[in-house]
């Protein structure tokens, strides 16, 4: 006789594969785990790191355990050095990552985009470091807002940056993790809430002298 699955254990079965699929990591093909430290970036990263002042490399933080980090250096006052990566489309999730400023703070700038708006209406969600100061900022297209942490000298940072666009606007909550644990350090809702389709890591054109690892990267859905 064919046996039948009890009802709660098919419940129980669909909800493990919807909680996987939630917390699948979008950014896991583009990890920089497994690839030789010293070497470029490539696929499904696209890149810039023009000159002699500019670097973008597989390199991790002296004594880090984990191999998942991207070094970029650049001190070339008119260059913009970026990497890029295409990720599917996502309306609620939580972007993960660390930051280690080898010496001082950096221009630093990590972006949340959605491909299809103008460019001046496309950066969903803006988190940015200033190397003069230090200071931390969280927005959306420009419209930030100072973080209660500070980057300066030699130290790692780790951030959850959870999104949501609701009908009222794209709603971003922002984590600090320490070894106490997560704490919410920030709260804005954003007009104009949309999907995200990249993900973006940037120095800036003024920048004057930038040097940063970051790592660990995820981004989960949901």
């Amino acid at each position: 006789m064919k046996k039948i699955l009890p009802i709660t254990s098919i419940i129980l079965f669909f909800s493990v594969l919807s909680c996987l699929a939630e917390s699948e990591n979008l950014l896991q093909s583009a990890s920089f785990e497994g690839l030789a430290a010293g070497t470029g970036i490539g696929e499904p990263w696209r890149t810039r790191a023009r000159g002699e002042q500019t670097t973008i490399e597989v390199a991790r933080p002296k004594d880090d355990a984990s191999g998942n980090w991207v070094l970029v250096k650049d001190y070339d006052g008119q260059e913009k050095v970026y990497l890029y990566t295409d990720v599917p489309q996502v309306t609620k999730g939580t972007l993960s990552f660390r930051l280690y400023f080898p010496s001082s703070s950096a221009t630093v700038g990590i972006y949340l985009r959605n491909s299809s708006l103008d460019k001046t209406q496309n950066n969903i969600i803006e988190f940015k470091c200033l190397e003069d100061s230090g200071n931390i900022y969280v927005g959306s297209n420009g419209d930030r807002q100072k973080l209660p942490v500070i980057a300066s000298g030699a130290e790692y940072l780790s951030f959850d940056i959870e999104f949501d666009a609701t009908d009222a606007g794209e709603k971003i909550d922002v984590y600090v993790n320490d070894a106490t644990g997560r704490h919410l350090i920030h709260s804005m809702l954003s007009p104009d809430g949309h999907p995200i389709d990249t993900v973006m890591i940037t120095t800036d054109t003024q920048t004057a002298g930038s040097e940063f690892y970051v790592g660990d990267l995820k981004l989960l859905r949901g």
